[in-house]
């Protein structure tokens, strides 16, 4: 356990002997011991800081445990902090009672047997631990989930001024068409006008044609870009042979000129895994390691990995998600170990 990934654990006793002895017990788990020798210091270590377990004494002067509990639970930042009591005496059903109404969610008598001590706390440690991850998790699947809301819109948006590109280009042909038109009509008598108007007309066609097509396959292959380090290229519909060609060259494109660090191709929307799927998926991994990058490839279903199996298909050097939202998280969390790498190396030096 990393010394920032400490759990924090709050030791309340007006005895400094009990604290030692609490101190003794728990020093091996690894977690940070922090004392408290009265029930109002307790309070102001809780505003001071987050722990993740409470281990309080009941027979305290002044504020006593059951009161220090009653007004921890009236604080927002500790109302579900876990409590355990320890005391010497009342162990009575009803002193017992008292206890868990105060918000207790254990009761051990002294003298406590080590173990039995270190394993309830290590339970909800652990507890506070894998609460804490859960948020984790939480907060970056939100903002996952909004990233890719953003590159939607930004899609969206591309497409939007693609359609108007093409209204463009409809209005230019019109044009052109047009003017060929008066051309014509000017050079009736003419046939070698008439010709070379119609070679124009012929040519400008042609060129639209072109252009439409090249906007058609930049459509067939969208690169996402996810962030400045990673580019998701997902895949829809049949692949054949030009199409693999044109994901190849989308793919290494796009990682060359945003210097991308993992390069996602998501398989999802294809519905059959043949030959020309398998033959682009080697060799845009060969490609983007060329590149310095790495490829994740996501949408495995038990369908398609049968299919790769028996195409023998070699995916050993490639990283393989079964969902897109597995393969951002992995990206995610490849580039956040590589980032402590960096900034363990950067500061290695320092005393």
């Amino acid at each position: 356990m990393q010394p920032q990934d400490k759990a924090s654990i709050l030791m309340v006793d007006d005895l400094p002997q009990n604290l030692l002895a609490l101190e003794a017990v728990l020093d091996d788990m690894g977690h940070s011991l922090v004392k408290a020798s009265s029930g109002r210091e307790a309070l102001k270590r809780l505003l001071e800081q987050e722990f993740a377990l409470i281990l309080l004494d009941v027979q305290m002067p002044g504020l006593d445990g059951y009161e220090t509990a009653a007004l921890v639970r009236e604080r927002e930042q500790s109302r579900h902090t876990p409590i355990i009591f320890l005391t010497a005496i009342n162990q009575s059903d009803a002193q017992v009672f008292k206890g868990y109404s105060t918000g207790a969610v254990d009761y051990i008598f002294k003298p406590f047997v080590p173990e039995f001590l270190k394993a309830k706390v290590a339970v909800f440690v652990d507890l506070y631990t894998a609460t804490k991850e859960a948020k984790r998790q939480a907060e970056l699947l939100l903002l996952a989930n909004a990233e890719l809301e953003r590159e939607i819109a930004e899609r969206r948006k591309a497409e939007e001024e693609l359609q108007k590109v093409h209204e463009e280009l409809e209005a230019r042909v019109e044009r052109r068409t047009a003017q060929l038109a008066r051309a014509n009509a000017e050079l009736k008598g003419q046939s070698a006008e008439r010709q070379r108007a119609e070679e124009e007309r012929a040519r400008l066609q042609e060129d639209v044609i072109r252009m439409q097509a090249t906007l058609l396959q930049e459509m067939s292959t969208p690169l996402i870009p996810l962030s400045d380090e990673v580019v998701i290229m997902p895949l829809v519909g049949t692949i054949d042979a030009k199409r693999a060609g044109q994901v190849l060259d989308a793919i290494s494109r796009g990682v060359v000129s945003r210097g991308a660090r993992i390069a996602i191709i998501d398989i999802t929307g294809v519905p059959e895994v043949d030959s020309y799927v398998s033959s682009a998926l080697i060799q845009a991994a060969q490609v983007v390691r060329l590149l310095g990058a790495e490829v994740v490839l996501t949408g495995i279903r038990s369908k398609v990995a049968r299919s790769l199996a028996e195409l023998r298909v070699d995916l050993s050097s490639i990283v393989i998600r079964s969902k897109l939202q597995g393969g951002i998280e992995y990206a995610h969390a490849r580039l956040r170990r590589g980032q402590a790498r960096d900034g363990d190396q950067t500061g290695g030096g320092v005393g």
